[in-house]
């Protein structure tokens, strides 16, 4: 896997918000990969049908540092329809490392 320094203009996406103990990343973020995934037809208006994106927020508001935040969703044109349980969420444009992954969902936490 290689990791790469890119530029992203703003993309929007709708998303599953997986908040866990650090300890329980690596489950919690497979089972939200497979929710996810079988919430897809219910999302309207994606960008790319192939990808889901994975991201934590490098700072936080929240006031205990052993939970994890962490965002699985996929990009959409716009925020008009977010299913329920689900949210919506702009990230600006800016420098970001990016990396693809295919693989197993349960080793993903190994790769950071």
């Amino acid at each position: 896997m290689n990791a790469e320094l890119i530029f992203q203009n703003e993309i929007k996406l709708t998303a599953l918000h997986i908040i866990c103990p650090f300890s329980s990343m690596q489950v919690e973020i497979a089972e939200g990969f497979s929710r996810l995934k079988s919430r897809l037809d219910e999302i309207k208006n994606r960008v790319d049908h192939t990808k889901i994106i994975g991201f934590y927020p490098q700072s936080s508001d929240a006031p205990d540092e052993n939970i994890c935040h962490y965002y699985l969703g996929v990009e959409v044109a716009n925020h008009d329809v977010v299913p329920e349980q689900l949210i919506s969420i702009t990230i600006p444009s800016g420098q970001f490392v990016s990396y693809k992954y295919n693989g197993q969902k349960n080793v993903t936490n190994t790769l950071y």
